[in-house]
């Protein structure tokens, strides 16, 4: 069965995540992967922060969300 699927050779096992990205960066990072010569965005993503992770030069958080009280 090798090779007789279409698309794109597979990549191993992937886990799912949705992301919320702030319209302006989306728009940014779109441009940013093009730029890079990435047609698909997921992939740009994931090797951004695979670079990231290799660097350990991870950001800080700027703010700190409260978390509200539970009530009955």
């Amino acid at each position: 069965m090798s090779g007789s699927r279409p698309g794109r050779k597979s990549k191993g096992r992937r886990k799912a995540h949705t992301i919320r990205f702030p319209e302006e960066l989306y728009a940014d990072l779109q441009k940013d992967a093009a730029a890079a010569g990435y047609t698909h965005f997921g992939d740009f993503i994931v090797d951004v922060v695979a670079a990231m992770r290799d660097t350990k030069q991870w950001p800080r958080p700027d703010h700190l969300q409260e978390r509200l009280r539970l009530s009955a």
